[in-house]
């Protein structure tokens, strides 16, 4: 193996070169204090088989260097099995299209794991994200297109995978498959609002400070997830979805609620939740309109509706509640209950409040 190690180096691969000779490489403490990356890509590039360590604690001053990075706006990146450990900043910042990451590692990062601005058409597989000093993976600046299958993100000090968006844009057509986040000082996963056809399926989210998953926006899905003991604080938010046609099925959820805020035309279906509840609540001001949880199973917990209108609530199963196993509250109007099994309530199996 090759070792190049306290050096000012910058490798900037440009054009239709690339690097898949550099196997077995390691590149040590390099860009002390700098603001430049390591590894600079152009459009047409490769790596393979490349390790990176920045040592960024032993570096002092002001330093924001990245592990490996682009130019702005360039096309068609792949990278297999790069580890960046120790960037002062994020270990991979890249901006552009049609990049492919297999089995990447980013660690120990002064700020983002994997992060990406405006980027439209991107693979992350098998890539693995921790102790990174903010998110695992960012996604920002209106991401489009985007698959992150089989990932692992964890004991990073802020969300374990961000998609955001800038004001007036959305992220489009994003699929989290298959991952895993645990132990992450914020959330799990986070699709902020005005997310649109995004899909989280198959997915292990445990033990986040923060909610377990977060989703807003328009026709989004959550899907044969595995959620449990997250917000330790007090396990209270597994799945939060907030915004217009978003569904949450076949998930299961352990110590923690799944929760809709101000939804309209939302879809619970199949979903079990184990030692906590069901909830769909609104604004106070504004009442919301169309709400179907069916096909659902209660344990130790129940299903609540507050401020909706045209809900259905239709065989679910819901057993040792606490209190009513199925509440409508405040204000709900033209709601349809039927075909539930409520067994060993604490209290009513069914209770409707007179504001209902």
């Amino acid at each position: 193996a090759h070792k190049t190690q306290n050096c000012f180096l910058e490798i900037f691969i440009k054009g239709k070169q690339n690097a898949m000779g550099m196997k077995n490489t390691i590149i040590k403490n390099v860009n002390p204090d700098s603001s430049i990356s390591t590894i600079r890509l152009d459009s047409h590039s490769s790596l393979k088989n490349l390790k990176i360590d920045s040592n960024r604690h032993n570096r002092t001053g002001t330093d924001t260097g990245v592990g490996i990075g682009t130019v702005a706006g360039v096309e068609d990146i792949h990278l297999e099995e790069v580890w960046s450990t120790g960037a002062p900043y994020d270990a991979f910042l890249f901006e552009g299209s049609d990049f492919v990451f297999e089995r990447c590692i980013a660690e120990d990062t002064g700020d983002d794991g994997f992060n990406s601005m405006t980027v439209d058409g991107w693979i992350l597989s098998d890539c693995i994200a921790r102790n990174c000093s903010h998110d695992g993976f960012h996604l920002h600046n209106n991401p489009k297109n985007i698959a992150v299958t089989g990932c692992l993100s964890y004991s990073n000090g802020d969300n374990g995978l961000k998609i955001s968006y800038t004001t007036g844009n959305s992220a489009e057509n994003i699929v989290v498959d298959g991952c895993i986040f645990h132990d992450n000082t914020n959330r799990g996963v986070v699709i902020e609002r005005n997310s649109t056809h995004c899909v989280i399926a198959n997915s292990i989210v445990y033990n986040n400070t923060g909610y377990g998953m977060q989703i807003e926006g328009i026709d989004n899905i959550i899907e044969a997830c595995h959620v449990f003991d997250n917000n330790l604080a007090g396990n209270e938010w597994g799945i939060y979805v907030k915004g217009t046609r978003n569904k949450v099925s076949d998930c299961v959820l352990a110590n923690n609620k799944l929760y809709s805020y101000d939804g309209i035309d939302l879809n619970i279906d199949g979903c079990q939740v184990y030692s906590h509840d069901i909830h769909f609540s609104a604004d106070p001001s504004n009442l919301k309109t169309g709400l179907t949880i069916k096909n659902c199973k209660v344990m130790d917990g129940k299903i609540i509706v507050t401020r909706c209108n045209y809900s259905e609530v239709k065989n679910n199963y819901i057993e040792n509640s606490p209190g009513y196993g199925i509440h409508l509250a405040n204000s709900c109007g033209y709601a349809r209950i039927e075909e539930n099994e409520i067994m060993n309530a604490g209290s009513y199996g069914i209770y409707i409040d007179s504001s209902s």
